[in-house]
């Protein structure tokens, strides 16, 4: 199988987010259990972290595309016709990048 079949592309793509979502997430558990932000100007003061910023803006980034790969998949395997499986994968595609919209309008302002 060489390197530019689409499914290779997509199989790395689900191992690198998986990885990535689970280091962060630990690291996310670490920092909570050391600094204990209970409040929102702990978290606030958390968060504005420029590398706590960003990392937790490419974490969103991964988990939008760990559920693309995974939902692209279901739905190319159990959705038998063409233009069901278009439809689906389009609203998928405008969830998700409401989704991410959501998520850089919430942080942006704290990485700048």
């Amino acid at each position: 199988m060489s390197w530019r079949a689409g499914g290779v592309h997509m199989f790395v793509l689900q191992r690198v987010s998986a990885a990535y979502i689970a280091g962060f997430i630990l690291l996310l558990i670490i920092l909570v259990y050391q600094q204990h932000p209970l409040d929102y100007q702990n978290w606030r003061q958390l968060m504005s972290q420029s590398w706590i910023s960003i990392g937790f803006i490419l974490f969103w980034w991964m988990i939008l595309g760990h559920a693309w790969v995974g939902m692209r998949d279901v739905f190319m395997d159990y959705l038998p016709s063409a233009g069901l499986r278009f439809s689906a994968l389009t609203v998928l595609a405008l969830c998700l990048l409401a989704a991410a919209i959501w998520v850089l309008r919430i942080m942006l302002p704290l990485v700048f």
